[in-house]
């Protein structure tokens, strides 16, 4: 799953029990995004991101999530999003759309965890 802010984008994503940091893989350019397991598990490979974004704002951990581990990657937008017509309607290419109009008109800086 993802989630965005006016000015962030995280994406969530399920990892097996027992992972550990050194197991993990992400790197992102300002349009492409990577992420992957040791064990050769990809979530995301070289996958275009929908705008642009900052890489060296790139954070990522591991953190429980709906009762199991998630590799959490956050980094920030390039240009923050204030009108549902800018908000991401995805976060890669090939992934299913959202629709932004449901999207509250004012998005909060920051997650709510």
């Amino acid at each position: 799953s993802w989630r965005q802010t006016t000015n962030l984008v995280r994406a969530v994503v399920p990892v097996p029990e027992g992972t550990r940091g050194r197991d993990v893989a992400v790197e992102c350019t300002s349009t492409k995004l990577s992420a992957r397991l040791r064990d050769g598990a990809v979530f995301f490979d070289k996958a275009p991101l929908r705008k642009k974004v900052s890489p060296e704002t790139l954070e990522w951990e591991l953190a429980e999530d709906d009762g199991g581990l998630a590799l959490v990657v956050t980094v920030e937008k390039l240009d923050r999003t204030f009108m549902a017509a800018e908000h991401w309607e995805r976060l890669v290419a090939g992934h299913p759309p959202v629709d932004t109009q449901a999207i509250p008109v004012a998005l909060s800086q920051e997650f709510e965890d």
